[in-house]
Parts: structure tokens; C-alpha cells; sequence
């Protein structure tokens, strides 16, 4: 399941979900990037943004307790929300895969994606509420040109890379097909692996607003 405004990077998709046993009842996806959303909706919950994956047996299962799973909490009106309350009620738990992206943030994502942690990428979601990918290129520009590097090799999309000329005092920070960050200093990647916080929250409340750490300059 996924929406229409979202990038899925399908190769991708296949490998991971290949890992898993197919005749088993499976739940997959990733909860939101927003403390907030995940506070309103669901911490253990996959977001239908992003995308998510269901088993086929979880679909047997969640088909023959959907009709009474509706009349029961009528009162919900996303989609995803609604599964997840079902597959709660027949025993599944969520099986989390960074690679999912809700993408509940505003504005500039560089910060985010050139931190990309060492899993496939596997979607991006609300491309209308983000500023384009690249600087200089509109949305659909952006997306052609992240695919230009997706067709090369899809496996390792985003994923961050850290490595150090220690004789110049110099750290390079590469996110592959994105991004390259280079520091006239040494820095361990259990800093440079917190994202620049470029993006804004996507609901405005309370500190913390995301569900993980950031580094607000460099």
C-alpha cells in the first residue's frame, strides 16, 4: 500500500521484502519521521505514505475481519490508521524498515537524506509539501535527476558514507547519488550521522519534534 504523491523505489522494495518468509503473517513498514504525527496516530504504526507491505496470509487474515474491524472503529478515518488497529486486534506487530519515508517535514530535505542511514531506500512521500530535491530544479526535475543515479544502482541510494584524509585534516560525508559533504576537520560519524537540521517540522507543538536527533549547524 502507498499513496500516489510518493517515490517507491521498487528494486529495492523486492530485496527487503524477499528477507521475509512469505507464508508467515507480516506487518512491514515505518512509523512517522514527526513525534507529533506519531503522538495523534500511532507509534507502531506503518503510514500509508510511505508505504507499507502486507504479507499474503496477513491479507487473508485482515480480509475476513475487515467488515466488522470497520463497524468497530468507524470513528477513524485514514486508511492506514484503521489497518493498523485491525492487524493489532489479529496479533500483528509492526516490523519497522528505515527505508520507508512518511516524510511528515517541511522544506529543504538535504540535511536528511545526505544523512541517510546504511539501509535500501525504499520510498519518499509528500513531494508537494517539500522543497525539490536538488537546488535550482523544480519537483519533477528533481525526481528525474535522484532516478539518474537509481538506475545506476539502486541498492545503495542515500546511503551514507563517511571517510577521512587524516594528513589534511579533512572528513568527507557522502550520501551516494545525492550529496558530499566535506569538513576541514575530523568529525566521528556518530555525529556526522545526526541529520543537518535543514527541514522544519511538519505540525507545529512541542519539543521534540522529531524522532530522531539532529545537528542544528555544522
Amino acid at each position: 500500500m502507498g499513496d500516489d504523491d510518493s517515490l517507491f523505489f521498487v528494486d529495492n522494495i523486492v530485496d527487503v521484502l524477499s528477507k521475509y518468509d512469505h507464508t508467515e503473517k507480516r506487518y512491514i513498514g515505518m512509523f512517522s519521521e514527526s513525534t507529533k504525527s506519531n503522538f495523534r496516530l500511532a507509534f507502531e504504526m506503518a503510514y500509508g505514505g510511505g508505504g507499507y507491505a502486507l504479507s499474503y496470509p496477513m491479507v487473508e487474515a485482515l480480509v475476513a475481519k475487515l467488515d466488522e474491524c470497520i463497524e468497530k472503529y468507524h470513528f477513524i478515518w485514514a486508511g492506514d490508521t484503521l489497518q493498523s488497529y485491525c492487524l493489532a486486534d489479529l496479533g500483528a506487530d509492526l516490523i519497522p524498515e528505515k527505508g520507508f519515508h512518511q516524510m511528515d517535514l517541511r522544506g529543504d530535505l538535504s540535511g536528511l537524506l545526505s544523512s541517510h542511514p546504511t539501509a535500501p531506500l525504499l520510498s519518499l512521500h509528500h513531494f508537494g509539501a517539500l522543497a525539490p530535491l536538488f537546488p535550482g530544479m523544480d519537483r519533477h526535475g528533481s525526481v528525474l535527476q535522484i532516478m539518474k543515479a537509481a538506475n545506476v544502482d539502486q541498492s545503495r541510494m542515500l546511503q551514507q558514507s563517511v571517510c577521512y584524509v587524516r594528513a589534511r585534516n579533512w572528513t568527507f560525508s557522502v550520501s551516494w547519488g545525492y550529496s558530499a559533504h566535506v569538513y576541514e576537520n575530523i568529525f566521528p560519524r556518530s555525529y556526522l550521522k545526526l541529520p543537518i537540521e535543514t527541514f522544519r517540522p511538519w505540525l507545529r507543538g512541542w519539543f521534540p519534534f522529531y524522532m530522531f536527533n539532529t545537528r542544528r549547524g555544522v
